[in-house]
């Protein structure tokens, strides 16, 4: 069963998927964290939770979509 704040991640997560992502601020306010952080943690709930109530499609989407931000993210630094 996934954790509560995991779930609200993946939540607020998908509700900014068509958008584009949410922006680094509303990660700020709503989690109190990094979008840095908020990346890395839907990145890893593929593999805590293959098979949990937001499906494994879905789970799948935000990891990529993670996965494309750490890269741009990575890509700006350099």
């Amino acid at each position: 069963m996934m954790k509560r704040h995991d779930k609200e991640l993946a939540d607020f997560a998908l509700r900014w998927l068509p958008f584009g992502g949410p922006t680094e601020e509303d990660i700020l306010v709503n989690f109190g964290i990094t979008k840095e952080q908020f990346h890395f943690r839907i990145l890893r709930m593929v593999d805590v939770y293959p098979e949990s109530e937001l499906g494994r499609a879905l789970l799948r989407r935000l990891q990529a979509k993670a996965a494309v931000e750490a890269n741009a993210r990575f890509e700006q630094v350099q």
